[in-house]
């Protein structure tokens, strides 16, 4: 059977675990047994954690993490980024319990909840104002991306999320760079990685839309044959 360490969440989160321990990272140590607990499903795949998608992301990150503005907060942010979205805590719950940058950079990644759903200009443009979403967005890109096969996607939304990176991520980060200097060898990498992410992604998409077409026309012809096979 072939072996897939992102399946093994158990080992990731030990490591992680350790590693934020060993930097006195408390509160991202945290943030993580946090939110570990609220996403506990599987994603689209039926298969794989929920979780790990915040676990990958952290894992992404950890290289550069002597180069963050706000190291802490910012690995604390990416562990929270989906929680006001995807579960019942709000702003004022991350706020009071992992403190209010974290808080603030949390809710910029929020594009939507029970009340409010953000515009796309005006989301992208908050979130590459921010010294710990400008990073925290590209990198959860990165993993949409990546995983896309397993989670099933319309080939629509497929080719949505590259253009999206070309109209948002790009000029985005390149805003970024300017802003907080400090910070631009991780915002060159990104960019090269999201470069391959987006290219991959449009070549499965071509893929998929060829397997579309092909599915299409062979229903076509049954639906055409159908008659005159009734006949004999």
């Amino acid at each position: 059977m072939t072996y897939e360490p992102l399946r093994e969440l158990g080992a990731d989160f030990t490591f992680l675990n350790g590693w934020l321990a060993g930097r006195s990272f408390h509160k991202a140590s945290e943030a993580l047994h946090f939110a570990r607990a609220l996403h506990n499903g599987l994603r689209k795949d039926g298969v794989t954690p929920e979780f790990e998608h915040q676990v990958f992301q952290v894992n992404y990150i950890l290289p550069f993490v002597d180069l963050l503005i706000y190291p802490e907060d910012t690995i604390t942010t990416v562990i929270l980024h989906d929680t006001i979205e995807d579960t019942s805590k709000k702003r004022r719950d991350i706020t009071a319990k992992f403190g209010e940058r974290v808080g603030d950079a949390t809710w910029l990644m929020t594009k939507k909840d029970d009340e409010m759903t953000k515009s796309l200009d005006a989301y992208y443009r908050e979130l590459f104002e921010n010294p710990i979403t400008s990073l925290a967005k590209p990198t959860d890109r990165i993993h949409n991306l990546k995983s896309m096969p397993d989670a099933n996607w319309q080939t629509s939304k497929i080719r949505k999320y590259g253009d999206d990176v070309e109209d948002y991520y790009y000029p985005g980060m390149k805003r970024a760079r300017g802003l907080f200097p400090a910070q631009r060898p991780i915002y060159e990498h990104l960019k090269t990685s999201l470069s391959m992410q987006v290219e991959w992604s449009r070549r499965y998409a071509a893929v998929c839309e060829q397997n579309d077409d092909l599915i299409a026309q062979a229903q076509q012809r049954d639906e055409e044959q159908a008659p005159y096979d009734h006949s004999i």
